[in-house]
């Protein structure tokens, strides 16, 4: 890990994590003429040109709040990743979670705000790698444009919860102090829910950024579009008991099982933990056990079925998610997805809805 030190304004390596000193670690969203890794790196004056770009602003002031907190370094991924070196790349993406966790306070800069009431318009809640900044750290700061203190995860939870759909309890930290305890009990749908209204540069990155958050490694593969999301959905489904992975709502000629784009998950779900057995992955097939009820009076043809899923909505049990599924040949308890594969809502017996229109479908 490189860190950046917040006295001498120089990058110092450390190859054992147990030995890394204590740091503060910056969140902020990239923008034109950043400082990078070649620009701090390769100076030798005391006063380097770099100190003079506009972006260098939150370099200097994020360095010099830390140092006044007595911590003598802090990471920047601007600056502290080479990423002309793809191996350094790929460490740096797959470990990032860890190291926001890891650090003694997380800094979020808002450069396009004033006020905490302006926070529904800023930049910084529309991007998807800001995700893991926001729920990783155990303590995060906010500063505005001018770098004044806005206010902390805590004490914005109510404001942060209604414009990130993230529960307020993982926000404030309640119940549990460790993020992992608090995202294992949270249902994968709703996770993915979180980041159905960010977007990143780079396609592959809708993938890469939420890694850490489901607690999974992959290789990075630049290039590979939307391959990326259905890989980290097959790695999620490799250690999972969670059907609310199934739970989302398809695109018109989707043909995959799995979700295109965390766009898909519009839905908070809750996961029957207990109920669950674990799914499996293989030979473009998903095997899992569940209740599958036949359809009366449905508009469906073939002896079509409602497969209840091991989730609910809302957090009313009673409130169960459910695809609707058609018999695949003569192969007894094997399916394909039918009327598009959409996702509904089970609300009393023999009673199915449709999410979207509310349409009686049995």
């Amino acid at each position: 890990m490189r860190l950046l030190n917040t006295q001498t304004l120089r990058l110092e390596s450390f190859a054992n994590e147990h030995l890394t000193p204590p740091y503060a670690i910056l969140s902020h969203t990239w923008g034109t003429g950043e400082v990078l890794f070649n620009d701090v790196h390769e100076q030798e004056e005391e006063d380097p040109e770099w100190k003079r770009k506009g972006p260098a602003s939150k370099i200097l002031k994020s360095a010099e709040q830390a140092s006044r907190e007595g911590l003598r370094y802090i990471w920047i991924d601007t600056v502290c990743i080479d990423k002309s070196s793809s191996a350094e790349l790929s460490e740096a993406i797959n470990s990032m979670f860890e190291w926001y966790q890891r650090a003694t306070v997380c800094y979020a800069y808002i450069a396009d705000i004033q006020e905490v009431q302006d926070l529904s318009r800023c930049r910084w809640l529309r991007r998807g790698w800001t995700l893991q900044e926001l729920i990783a750290p155990g303590h995060v700061v906010f500063y505005n444009q001018q770098w004044n203190q806005i206010g902390t995860r805590e004490s914005l939870a109510d404001d942060l919860a209604s414009l990130t759909k993230i529960d307020r309890e993982l926000l404030r930290r309640e119940h549990f102090a460790d993020v992992e305890q608090l995202l294992a009990y949270t249902g994968t749908a709703t996770k993915m829910s979180w980041a159905a209204d960010r977007h990143t540069t780079k396609k592959e990155d809708r993938a890469y950024c939420l890694m850490g958050i489901f607690k999974v490694n992959m290789p990075l593969l630049y290039g590979e579009g939307n391959r990326a999301f259905q890989r980290l959905q097959e790695e999620i489904l490799k250690d999972t008991t969670d059907t609310s992975i199934l739970a989302y709502n398809p695109s018109r000629f989707q043909s995959s099982l799995l979700a295109p784009s965390p766009v898909r998950f519009t839905h908070s779900l809750t996961a029957l933990w207990e109920a669950s057995s674990p799914l499996r992955f293989s030979n473009r097939q998903i095997t899992f056990e569940t209740l599958v009820c036949p359809l009366r009076g449905s508009s469906t043809q073939g002896g079509d079925c409602a497969a209840i899923l091991d989730c609910y909505f809302d957090r009313d049990a009673f409130s169960r998610a459910a695809l609707i599924l058609s018999p695949w040949g003569s192969a007894k308890g094997v399916f394909s997805k039918a009327l598009g594969g959409k996702l509904f809502r089970l609300q009393e017996p023999n009673l199915l809805l449709d999410i979207k229109t509310g349409e009686c479908k049995g």
